[in-house]
C-alpha cells in the first residue's frame, strides 16, 4: 500500500450478506486500508469486498511485491475486530460487553484491555465454545476461562 495514495468511497463496494452496505470513509493507514461502514455490519452473515477496477486511485495505493501498481484482482480477506468494554457484566457471551454490541464469532479478532469495569469469564461449555480469530491482550488485560468450559482461538 502506498500511504500518499488516496481512495474514495465510491472505489469499494460492500455486501452483507448479499445487500449493498453505505461505507462512510476509505482510509490508508500504513499498509492497512481501512473501511468504515455508515451502519453496523451483520457479523454473521458474510461479507463481500469489491472494488473498481478501473479506478486509478485504488491502482496507484495498492502494489504487488514487484514495485508496480497491482494487477485488477485482489482477494481480500475481511477481518473484524471486537473490543471488550465489560460494560455490563463478566460474561464473554453477553453482547453489551463488546464495543460492537455483538460476541464474537470465530472470524473476529478480539482485543482485551486493560482498565475496563468488568474482565471478561469465559464459561461456555466445549461443545458449544467462545470462539475468536486472534486473542490480544493489551496491557492489564486479563480473562479468565473457567474450569471445564472452553475458548477457541484461530479455528
Amino acid at each position: 500500500i502506498d500511504p500518499t495514495s488516496t481512495v474514495a468511497t465510491t472505489s469499494f463496494e460492500l455486501k452483507n450478506n448479499g445487500t449493498a452496505v453505505s461505507i462512510s470513509s476509505v482510509d490508508i493507514v500504513g499498509n492497512t486500508v481501512e473501511i468504515t461502514t455508515a451502519s453496523p455490519l451483520d457479523t454473521a452473515q458474510s461479507l463481500t469486498l469489491t472494488y473498481a477496477s478501473l479506478n486509478t486511485g485504488v491502482d496507484a495505493a495498492i502494489y504487488d511485491d514487484d514495485g508496480l501498481p497491482a494487477e485488477n484482482f485482489y482477494d481480500i480477506t475481511i477481518y473484524l475486530s471486537a473490543t471488550w468494554d465489560g460494560s455490563e457484566n463478566t460474561d464473554w457471551n453477553t453482547a453489551g460487553n463488546w464495543n460492537i454490541n455483538v460476541v464474537p464469532t470465530s472470524c473476529m479478532n478480539v482485543i482485551i484491555p486493560g482498565g475496563v469495569p468488568n474482565n471478561p469469564i469465559v464459561n461456555e461449555d466445549p461443545a458449544t465454545p467462545a470462539v475468536c480469530r486472534n486473542l490480544t491482550l493489551i496491557s492489564g488485560g486479563t480473562i479468565t476461562v473457567n474450569e471445564g468450559k472452553d475458548l477457541v482461538v484461530g479455528q
